[in-house]
């Protein structure tokens, strides 16, 4: 797979100066070390914008370009895998410019909204990102693992991830060591979803979702959402 170059210049349609007009939303509200992510209308569409401005300045200066760079070569080392949305540049060395990419964080009052084989394309997503010499780290939390518009697994907020060179063997010994943790969060979210799909049907006589597909081997191959295709709901 071709590794795309890591995003330089800044996005065109989207500038500090207009920023604040441009504005639809804000995401989420950082606090502390973590940055305002914000949905912003460009002339070319929609992106997110992760921005540390406000941040006190002992946060500017020795936390917020390092989490952004870390972010920038994980989503530039994924570009190609269609699981990740892209970075498409840099607004200023505080503020981050990524594809926005719609979809629905994973939930126990709807299991139905996920594809029987979203467990298993999510599992083959994790193993590509591996391969690929990323390690995620933050999967544990619900709101980094989504659905996507087509029913397809979408991970997000890769601040926290360790993007690895593929063909040293420390780094490849460090991929082994570590990679647990994504691992162990997959897990969780296969036996949370099977559960919450379990006590749906109890509840409202659907049928039960096949999770890891029929036989339950993680390579599988996706499909269409069982709910038909997710709503689109920004990032």
């Amino acid at each position: 797979m071709r590794v795309a170059a890591e995003p330089r210049a800044k996005p065109p349609g989207v500038d500090r100066a207009d920023l604040a007009s441009r504005t639809l939303l804000r995401l989420k509200r950082g606090h502390r070390a973590n940055p305002d992510v914000l949905l912003v209308r460009t002339d070319a569409g929609l992106v997110v914008v992760k921005d540390f401005a406000a941040r006190p300045a002992t946060v500017r200066w020795f936390i917020a370009r390092a989490s952004l760079r870390r972010e920038a070569r994980a989503l530039t080392r994924l570009a190609e895998t269609g699981f990740a949305p892209r970075a498409l540049g840099w607004l200023d060395p505080l503020a981050l410019v990524i594809e926005h990419r719609a979809g629905t964080k994973v939930s126990r009052r709807r299991p139905w909204t996920f594809s029987p084989r979203y467990i298993a394309e999510l599992w083959d997503a994790l193993h590509e990102m591996h391969e690929l010499g990323v390690v995620h780290l933050d999967l544990g939390h619900r709101s980094n693992v989504r659905c996507d518009a087509d029913g397809r697994p979408l991970l997000i907020d890769f601040a926290t991830a360790l993007t690895l060179e593929r063909n040293r063997l420390p780094e490849r010994l460090l991929r082994a060591a570590v990679r647990f943790v994504d691992e162990r969060a997959v897990r969780k979210w296969e036996r949370w979803l099977r559960e919450a799909a379990v006590a749906a049907s109890v509840e409202t006589g659907r049928r039960t979702p096949q999770l890891r597909g029929e036989n339950g081997a993680n390579g599988s191959t996706g499909g269409a959402s069982a709910g038909g295709r997710v709503a689109s709901r920004p990032m």
